[in-house]
């Protein structure tokens, strides 16, 4: 499926792309910086820590909403990129039979 880059060239979008996939590309990252804001001391502190922030998370919806729009947004990307490869694909072909 193709890719469409901010400066409009087409790239090879590989199967299950994390740029797809809103926990890859949103929440773990999310996750993460949330987590690691200080230096983690032990394993305890990293899982108190994870905790802390899932339920930072977890209480504010709009995080949510925000990824889940730009997932929308990223698929009918998608959409559209692939209709256009379908079309340009098919008018090629049909030129070349007439």
């Amino acid at each position: 499926m193709p890719h469409i880059p901010h400066d409009g060239s087409n790239v090879a979008w590989p199967p299950r792309s994390p740029d797809l996939n809103p926990l890859d590309f949103f929440f773990w990252g999310h996750m993460k910086s949330l987590v690691y804001e200080m230096p983690v001391n032990s394993a305890e502190d990293l899982i108190e820590r994870t905790v802390v922030a899932a339920d930072k998370i977890n209480t504010k919806p709009a995080i949510f909403e925000r990824a889940r729009q730009s997932f929308l947004c990223r698929c009918e990307l998608c959409n559209v990129a692939a209709t256009l490869s379908s079309f340009c694909e098919f008018s090629t072909l049909r030129g070349r039979k007439e």
